[in-house]
């Protein structure tokens, strides 16, 4: 987390006996110093306080950079394969004391870099998730009472993502999560029993968690990637779903910045039907849309056509698509 590394920012990239600090480089290095630092032997993942064999470097590696809020730095971790079958096992499955045993979405509640740099921070949780990583996995919680009176500024261990961000009054991190589609544990407490006045950030989000308990998917589109969006527009999300108080996903769409890719998706995609639109549509509608072409070119190639083959062709995605296509169907 931020507070477990704030010291590593400011150190030195070399440890003792001049091996490579794991932290000092991922902070701040260009990714390319990435590779001479998988082709070491060992590393120091604070500089000094103890060393890490190679072959758990990479799981270090893609916390770190979550920490860090390092885009740059997790592409590369999730796409090199002399790494990537490391991060994939450490995805949701945390082992390591340095992040207080939590997954690297974990680590994502519990740094202060979600507001320092809220979009790197951002592109980082959406390739986690895109990789793999489970919205719902929490963090691991050892059987040991060892240490019953030590101080902890963290949530508790044993904590998933979601209760991490409550915890910490992260609304972002909150939003994301839902968006993802973290489920809002059982267990939780109705809002009436919490008090604002007690712990105010948490009550924010803990609100906004529970007003959005029955939003779809795509009512979270502000703060969906594009790839998200375009899985669930080609699955079976309907976007004129009507939410009291917040509308259908195509009116929160509609009220975003124009400059918001994802919402630019779902207005895309209540247009009518055509060639530049077919790829927005679910699985059984793009089905159905090449059925219904077909049928064009049948009829345009048949006796009853007559002359105008090609015009018939041509004309028919325009005016018969549109009426054999309907978003209230799909």
């Amino acid at each position: 987390t931020t507070n477990d590394m704030s010291a590593s920012e400011s150190g030195e990239e070399q440890g003792q006996d001049g091996r490579m600090s794991l932290l000092g480089i991922l902070s701040r290095n260009p990714v390319d110093d990435i590779q001479k630092l998988l082709e070491s032997e060992t590393f120091a993942p604070d500089g000094e306080s103890f060393w890490v064999d190679k072959p758990d470097v990479a799981c270090i590696a893609v916390a770190t950079a979550m920490a860090f809020a390092r885009p740059d730095v997790m592409r590369y971790l999730l796409t090199d394969e002399a790494c990537c079958a490391e991060v994939n096992s450490f995805l949701n499955f945390p082992s390591f004391s340095l992040f207080h045993e939590r997954t690297p979405l974990g680590v994502a509640m519990n740094t202060k870099n979600a507001d320092r740099k809220q979009q790197e921070w951002l592109e980082c949780v959406w390739l986690l998730v895109e990789a793999g990583a489970d919205v719902d996995a929490a963090a691991f919680c050892g059987e040991d009472e060892e240490d019953e009176y030590e101080e902890d500024d963290y949530v508790d261990q044993g904590d998933v993502p979601l209760e991490a961000a409550v915890g910490n009054g992260l609304l972002i991190g909150a939003q994301v999560l839902r968006a993802m589609g973290a489920t809002i544990p059982s267990y939780w407490p109705p809002l009436a029993d919490l008090s604002r006045d007690e712990e105010p950030g948490a009550y924010d989000v803990f609100e906004f968690v529970h007003r959005s308990a029955d939003w779809s998917p795509l009512h979270f589109l502000k703060w969906l990637p594009t790839w998200r969006t375009l899985e669930l527009l080609r699955g079976d999300a309907d976007i004129h779903e009507r939410v009291t108080g917040v509308g259908t996903p195509l009116e929160v769409a509609q009220q975003l910045s124009a400059k918001h890719a994802s919402a630019t998706l779902v207005i895309q995609a209540a247009s009518p039907w055509s060639p530049q639109t077919h790829h927005l549509w679910s699985k059984v509608a793009r089905k159905h849309a090449v059925g219904v072409l077909l049928i064009g070119h049948l009829f345009a190639e048949s006796a009853f056509a007559l002359r105008d083959v090609q015009a018939i062709k041509d004309l028919w995605p325009i005016f018969v698509m549109p009426h054999a296509m309907s978003r209230a169907s799909d």
